[in-house]
């Protein structure tokens, strides 16, 4: 079995296209992939697509695999829900995400259970707007798989209407092993068009020679 996923984070004005703290409109939807690759042919794909069933509830689904030479060795899937925990008209956003998946690693499936809290709040700077969030992440194997914790940080700003700008510092630890990853990126909007465009690179903080090269494509509904 083969999974994909997405952890990028975008801002749209004020309010980001795809944030673990914010909750999509009711009926609005969002679907996301990409995929990255370094100089050894290590690559990662992903997707990410979540739903706005009510303005108090969004529902979705993230997946993601790593490969070697074409050969997928690991990867997870989720369905997840996610919740505010404070008022909409708040400037600083707070919620919450429960899952279930299953990952898989070394040709074994394991089912796991996702716990979640993500803070969130959109900025204003010198006539521009962008937004910082902070998401923390649990996934809690039920077999003999070992449990993955993240924290991921974002920082974005809008440079024009059809560019914005993002950084992202995201953390694991997995089996004993904390690994820490920079993740600059520009994300374009073509003219007249809906869907978005995201280039950038991944660096592992303890191997810059492993900086891999990504690109994403993005659609709201």
């Amino acid at each position: 079995m083969r999974f994909v996923i997405l952890t990028i984070l975008a801002v749209f004005y004020v309010s980001p296209a795809f944030a673990g703290a914010w909750l999509r409109d009711e009926g609005g939807a969002f679907v996301a992939f990409s995929y990255g690759i370094n100089e050894a042919e290590e690559g990662e794909g992903s997707f990410y697509y979540e739903f706005g069933l009510t303005g108090k509830t969004t529902l979705g689904f993230d997946a993601a695999y790593r490969c070697e030479e074409g050969l997928a060795k690991s990867g997870h899937g989720t369905f997840f829900l996610r919740r505010a925990l404070l008022n909409a008209d708040k400037s600083n956003k707070l919620s919450y995400e429960l899952g279930l998946g299953v990952s898989r690693e070394q040709g074994q499936e394991t089912t796991h259970v996702k716990t979640g809290l993500a803070w969130g709040r959109g900025l204003a700077f010198a006539n521009r707007t962008g937004w910082m969030s902070v998401q923390s992440s649990v996934l809690w194997q039920m077999g003999d798989g070992s449990d993955l914790y993240k924290i991921e940080s974002t920082f974005g700003m809008n440079i024009s209407k059809l560019m914005t700008g993002i950084v992202e510092l995201n953390l694991s630890h997995k089996d004993g092993d904390t690994s820490t990853s920079f993740e600059p990126s520009l994300l374009f909007t073509p003219r007249n068009d809906t869907f978005k465009i995201k280039f950038g690179t991944s660096s592992p903080l303890d191997d810059f020679n492993s900086t891999a090269l990504k690109i994403g494509i993005w659609q709201q509904f």
